[in-house]
């Protein structure tokens, strides 16, 4: 993408460089299900939280929103890295919304589990953006290979 990026700023561009999931997963208990599940409405969830220096964390807020699931979850562990929440949830410490890819090797080897079906996934659009302003002959090089090999 060139030209005028979202924020409707002339100065930068963006390009797509990937997508993922925000998938909320758990550790399994003995029969392969999920410690904690989404079905009972007034269960209480333990919730392993990204951090407010975490604006993947931002993405959240809608979905939680939309399903009416703020009061329900209780934070239990608050972290920016995803890599640490996911360590958490293979503990069994709570549900976390992590990027599909970081968790797929977990998934397949049954470490951790998907609860709530697709109604609880978030979409994301991995961008990078440079400042044409601040540009080189460098980043315009990089710039015009990622292009060529996104599209």
């Amino acid at each position: 993408y060139a030209g005028v990026n979202e924020r409707g700023d002339k100065s930068t561009d963006s390009l797509e460089i990937g997508t993922d999931q925000l998938i909320p997963v758990c550790k399994p208990d003995a029969e392969g299900q999920p410690l904690f599940a989404f079905g009972a409405k007034d269960v209480q969830l333990p919730f392993l939280r990204f951090g407010d220096a975490a604006p993947i964390g931002a993405y959240l807020e809608p979905l939680f929103a939309a399903h009416g699931i703020l009061t329900r979850l209780y934070t239990v562990y608050e972290n920016s890295m995803a890599g640490a929440l996911r360590m958490r949830a293979r503990s069994g410490d709570g549900v976390a919304w992590l990027p599909k890819s970081l968790v797929a090797p977990d998934l397949e080897g049954g470490l951790l589990v998907r609860t709530g079906d697709a109604n609880w996934y978030v979409d994301l659009s991995i961008r990078l953006y440079r400042d044409k302003k601040h540009s080189n002959r460098t980043t315009r090089a990089v710039w015009s290979f990622l292009q060529s090999h996104t599209n």
